[in-house]
């Protein structure tokens, strides 16, 4: 196969600059990880370490020139960030709801066994009853040492109403007493009993907790804490005593905080991208944006104008990628052509030029006089070679044998360019012969140190 051929190349100096871009999004994605999972408090150091480990084994993949094993494996750290912050939340999340149902249904123990004391005329009830209360007010206001203190002043109340049921004869408070404990039963302990009379079930309605839920969820996204109105009507929602109402009120409060999540996600998400482009701006050394940019989206991001800021990074996105090609383009240009010179043909200054305005430039080969090399297409793609006639100059060598000569000058070139770490990979190659020799015209005077025309093509 020694005829025209379709080749792609590869340079290890674009692949060093794509995986150096790479893993300036994973540090974004990282530095993200560390703030978001020390804002909510989740995550452990063995976890840290580990994130830690894994992003510098990609340093040693990039040290050993294993391109392809850095651009999986940063994009493999950074799901596996996203999942490791999921399950940390979620854990969070799960022992807060449980948190809240134990509460809640203290509170509802503390409530009834208030009740049941009542009827309690004694020194000791009394205090009980003005204790459990304070309890129940100071674990309302989420005060930490409510909630053991109440669990103390639960247990003692249970205790002093439970031992009544056998002791002596029991007074005609005592009766009565007993009977809502549960007369005729055997004797259970407070677990048993808060069970067995249901005590704080209306707590486990489903939909208060996917609110509380939602409130969490919206927290952890949020750069600011939830605000006061959706907490308090939040709290006023769930303890509605009134079924119907009740459910109304969560209903729409549910989906006002699914709205709020999704914009939150959104903020997240453009605040993230923002960082990782102007990450990646800065290590491909793109400077075809104003600084101030960066900052005016990220002012957008805050004030919740998100479709202004999505349009801009849509923007910078399109041009970042424009960008690379760009400059993946311009590093084959060079490889390749720098490989044909030392191979001996004859590349003179300008023609990297030449061949992005004009999409083709030929090189002649100094071996064969009269005949050259024709390399056609894009750069930053796959692209044509071909044994040309040069016009006017080349003489009757059978066609064939130009091919094989350029044939050899490909195995060549794929070595020489091999062993700088540039990959020639041919996609379609024709057999030699099979086509005419194309002839093109002699671009090039004898003296002619190669400037290209206002035109874009080579004097002739």
């Amino acid at each position: 196969m020694s005829g025209p051929k379709v080749v792609r190349v590869v340079t290890r100096a674009e692949m060093l600059e794509m995986c150096r871009i790479e893993l300036a999004r994973t540090d974004v994605a990282l530095a993200e990880w560390n703030r978001v999972s020390e804002r909510n408090a989740v995550g452990d150091d063995a976890l840290r370490a580990e994130a830690r480990v894994r992003r510098e084994r990609l340093n040693a993949l990039l040290q050993q020139d294993r391109f392809g094993d850095v651009q999986r494996g940063s994009n493999e750290l950074c799901i596996w960030l996203d999942q490791k912050l999921a399950e940390c939340l979620e854990a969070k999340w799960s022992a807060e709801e449980q948190a809240r149902r134990a509460g809640a249904n203290l509170g509802a123990t503390a409530t009834s066994l208030i009740e049941v004391l009542r009827n309690v005329h004694s020194e000791r009830a009394a205090e009980l009853r003005a204790a459990l209360e304070a309890g129940i007010r100071s674990s309302a206001n989420s005060k930490p040492e409510g909630t053991g203190s109440l669990n103390k002043l639960v247990a003692q109340a249970f205790s002093m109403v439970a031992d009544m049921r056998k002791s002596g004869t029991p007074t005609a408070n005592q009766i009565e007493l007993a009977a809502q404990l549960g007369a005729g039963e055997d004797r259970v302990d407070l677990q048993e009993w808060v069970e067995r009379h249901g005590i704080g079930g209306h707590s486990e309605d489903p939909r208060v907790a996917m609110v509380n839920r939602q409130v969490a969820e919206l927290g952890a996204l949020s750069e600011q804490p939830v605000s006061a109105d959706i907490c308090s009507r939040s709290e006023q929602a769930s303890s509605e005593g009134d079924v119907v109402r009740r459910g109304m009120l969560l209903d729409a409060l549910a989906v006002e905080l699914a709205a709020a999540i999704q914009t939150a996600k959104r903020q997240v998400a453009a605040r993230r991208e923002l960082a990782a482009l102007h990450v990646e701006y800065a290590a491909s050394e793109n400077t075809g944006v104003a600084p101030t940019v960066f900052d005016t989206v990220a002012d957008w991001i805050v004030q919740g104008d998100l479709a202004k800021a999505e349009s801009v990074l849509q923007d910078l996105r399109d041009r970042q990628r424009k960008w690379i090609n760009k400059r993946a383009a311009e590093l084959r240009r060079e490889a390749v052509l720098s490989g044909l010179k030392r191979l001996g043909y004859e590349v003179r200054d300008g023609m990297g030029t030449i061949w992005n305005q004009n999409g083709r430039v030929v090189i002649r080969n100094p071996t064969l006089p009269g005949y050259g090399v024709e390399i056609g297409g894009n750069a930053g793609d796959a692209f044509q070679v071909r044994a040309v006639g040069i016009q006017g100059v080349h003489d009757s060598m059978d066609g064939r044998d130009v091919e094989l000569n350029w044939c050899a000058a490909v195995s060549a070139l794929h070595e020489l360019l091999a062993n700088e770490g540039v990959e020639l990979v041919i996609e379609r190659s024709t057999p030699a012969g099979a086509q005419p020799l194309r002839t093109v015209p002699n671009e090039w005077r004898e003296d002619d140190q190669a400037e290209p025309e206002r035109t874009g093509r080579l004097r002739s």
